[in-house]
Order: C-alpha cells, then sequence, then structure tokens
C-alpha cells in the first residue's frame, strides 16, 4: 500500500499500490531512484551526491493562473490564484536531464521573499526553503509510472521512455503549500 511507503523507505514484498489503483514494484527499481522516492531532502542534492556533478535548475515555464479545479489535499479551489512552475533537473556537466518538475505553489501560504524569489529564481523549491531556514516537511501522496513518447521540454531526444514519478505536498506551518510532481527518466537510473 502507498500508506505504508509514506512512512517507511522499506517495504516488505516491494510492491505498494498507488492511487490509480495500480501495482508498483519498488523492489526491481534501482536503489536510487528508491531513494529519490522517498526522500524528504532536497533532490537537488541527493542527485548531486549520486551523479557526482553540480545540479542545475532550469525555468522551462511559470505562471501566475487560476486553478483550473480543486486540488485535492491543498485546500485550494477552482479559481484559486496559484503559481505554476516546471523545470528540469540536470547535470551541470553531463547535460543529462535526471528529472522534470512541476510545481503547484499557494503564493498566500509563503513568506513574501520567498515568493519573490521562487517567481523569478532558478533555484529548487527545497534549496529555497532549506536557505531560508522554513522548517518544513513532504509528504508522499502518490508514486506512478508513465511511457512518454512525446518530446518532454528542455529534453533532447525524442522520446523519453519510462518516467517514475512521485506527487508530494510541501507542509509549511502543518499545512500543505506546495504540490510537486517529479518524474525521474528510468533510463538514467539503469546505468
Amino acid at each position: 500500500m502507498l500508506e505504508d511507503f509514506k512512512t517507511k523507505g522499506y517495504i516488505a514484498g516491494g510492491i505498494i499500490t498507488n492511487k490509480r489503483n495500480e501495482c508498483i514494484d519498488l523492489a526491481i527499481m534501482p536503489a536510487i531512484v528508491r531513494t529519490l522516492l522517498v526522500t524528504d531532502g532536497t533532490v537537488t542534492k541527493t542527485l548531486e551526491a549520486y551523479f557526482w556533478e553540480p545540479i542545475v535548475i532550469t525555468p522551462l515555464g511559470q505562471q501566475v493562473e487560476p486553478l483550473q479545479e480543486d486540488l485535492e489535499g491543498m485546500d485550494r479551489k477552482k479559481g484559486d490564484e496559484i503559481l505554476r512552475r516546471n523545470v528540469s533537473i540536470s547535470g551541470e556537466s553531463s547535460s543529462d536531464i535526471y528529472a522534470y518538475a512541476t510545481s503547484i505553489i499557494n503564493l498566500n501560504a509563503l513568506p513574501s521573499d520567498v515568493c519573490e524569489q521562487l517567481v523569478h529564481g532558478k533555484i529548487g523549491i527545497g534549496e529555497l526553503l532549506r536557505d531560508k531556514g522554513l522548517e518544513t516537511y513532504r509528504q508522499v501522496i502518490d508514486i506512478y509510472r508513465e511511457i512518454n513518447e512525446e518530446v518532454l521540454p528542455g529534453s533532447p531526444c525524442t522520446y523519453c521512455g519510462e518516467l517514475i514519478c512521485r506527487t508530494y505536498h510541501i507542509h509549511l506551518n502543518h499545512a500543505p503549500v506546495i504540490q510537486v510532481t517529479e518524474k525521474f527518466p528510468l533510463r538514467l537510473y539503469q546505468k
């Protein structure tokens, strides 16, 4: 069950069932992918340590916009204003894109200086929150697989293949204020 995986890094048998009622066998995934799925730290630091190169956050687009539908678990309703942010996370030397991330940010729940840096900066959300000394925690709400046959923004390839994805909430002051979906191209982690 996904519920067990929210609080543990190990699940006996290795199988979880996600929100879509799909079974995912975590035991057969590379150890680093399992680590990225459960980490409650910054993904960029984990990627830097694993691939041993500086990590670059590249904005692929962001805009303040009204929500098109209610956002489950974040107490945001259709029409509420949010910041939607898309980035790629890549190696500075290799130029390999290790992840894509889409964030939905409740700007009203964050300090103004954090909002300003999110809107204008190239820094990762986790790094920014850590650098500002904000006490946060992440709660994984979904893990799934996706096959992508399209060109993802910033990708040099036409077929990215299988992506291992997770969606989580970042809580600040005991309330979820940011929803992040990260997609990891499995082929890069099978080397």
